[in-house]
């Protein structure tokens, strides 16, 4: 049985658990960050809030009352980011797929001139505030920090999904990657820091969706036993 691993907890409901185990696949998840709430103000005037991560909205709705950003629109980047914001009864009005560039060239043609919060890890690389920052009045507000894990266990999974590049250096920083692994990366981001790291292949999914995890999954497996028939 073909294992997989990725950098971020896995709950029964997870589609990324459910689709492969269906598949005949053995899944486990472990993030090597741990998270903590920053405190903040919305004290300044916006247009739109912009979520890249599942993580900053929750961060930002543990000070922040649904009913406080009434009649402001919502952007998130990810599908995981947009279905963290159903458990505040709230759908955003732009959901962003694949790399920063295109996510940053597609929200301009709805938000051009206009003024937008960014709720953010504190160590965020700010890859789309950064792209839009001569067209947009951007507002930057650290919600909360994520740093690496004291202590992380090694995996022995065929496929080693990693879905940040913080947790890409804490995993490598203790783990080295065995020669029979495959590496996974989500975003271009997350893909050259584990080139930089590791000097090894790295298959990147441009989409951080959980179903197109599964696909890539399933893309690389494939391509590795047709090389391995060669």
């Amino acid at each position: 049985m073909k294992k997989v691993f990725i950098t971020r907890t896995l709950t029964e409901k997870s589609i990324f658990k459910n689709e492969l185990e269906a598949q005949g696949f053995k899944t486990e998840g472990n993030s090597m960050v741990k998270f903590s709430s920053m405190e903040f103000k919305m004290d300044a005037p916006y247009d739109w809030l912009f979520f890249y991560s599942k993580n900053a909205v929750k961060y930002f709705f543990k000070k922040v009352k649904p009913e406080q950003i009434k009649g402001k629109k919502i952007a998130t980047f990810g599908s995981s980011t947009a279905k963290a914001l159903q458990e505040f009864n709230l759908k955003a009005d732009f959901h962003g797929k694949g790399d920063s560039t295109t996510v940053a060239k597609e929200f301009l043609q709805i938000a051009n001139g206009k003024t937008i919060a960014f709720p953010r890890a504190k160590s965020s690389l700010k890859s789309v505030q950064t792209k839009i920052a001569d067209k947009a009045k951007v507002v930057d507000i650290p919600v909360y920090k994520n740093i690496s894990k004291d202590k992380t266990e090694a995996s022995n999974a065929d496929f080693l999904v990693f879905t940040s590049p913080l947790n890409a250096k804490t995993y490598l920083s203790h783990h080295p990657i065995k020669e029979n692994q495959r590496i996974i990366a989500i975003g271009q981001t997350t893909g050259k820091a584990l080139v930089s790291l590791t000097k090894q292949k790295v298959y990147v999914s441009d989409i951080s969706s959980e179903e197109n995890l599964v696909k890539m999954v399933d893309r690389v497996q494939k391509l590795t036993q047709v090389r391995q028939g060669a």
